[in-house]
């Protein structure tokens, strides 16, 4: 192979990986929220404040600076995974950004667990731009979790894309 082919084969495997990247990074823009799902409060000015569901426990508060919002707090799993499950495998909490038809914007990771057992509690502390029309904010996740024989289940809780 010459110089040339070889330049062309990494810059098609390149663009190809970039692709790939690019379709799978805002795959929940314009996704709808659930109204249940939807935190309640003062809009995206909430200071300490508490979110559960059958996977997750979350203490959290946002700080709006102008443009800006900073979310910070702590999370652990609830009591049912602890109980059914043995490990994670992965588990990613999202914060997503909402219009007033509580349809997403934008949407951001703020947190991870990656293997390995139940952990107690995790802090996390992530600062993002607001877009413009944000008007609500809703959180979300998904992961895998292990059995005791090694069985996987995948978990969520995210907004609903249109087909």
């Amino acid at each position: 192979m010459s110089n040339a082919e070889r330049i062309i084969f990494w810059l098609a495997i390149l663009f190809l990986l970039l692709s790939g990247c690019q379709k799978t990074t805002k795959i929940y823009i314009g996704a709808k929220a659930d109204a249940g799902s939807v935190l309640s409060g003062e809009v995206l000015s909430v200071r300490d404040a508490v979110w559960q569901d059958l996977y997750v426990q979350l203490e959290y508060s946002f700080k709006r600076q102008g443009e800006k919002l900073l979310l910070e707090g702590t999370w652990g799993f609830a009591d049912h995974p602890r109980m059914m499950f043995a490990k994670v495998k992965e588990f990613e909490l999202k914060l997503f950004l909402l219009d007033q038809e509580n349809r997403v914007l934008d949407y951001v990771t703020f947190s991870r667990s990656i293997g390995g057992y139940f952990h107690d509690r995790l802090a996390f502390k992530k600062e993002l731009v607001l877009p413009k029309g944000a008007a609500a904010s809703s959180i979300g996740y998904e992961g895998t979790l292990i059995g005791e024989k090694g069985e996987l289940k995948s978990v969520w809780k995210l907004p609903r894309r249109s087909r």
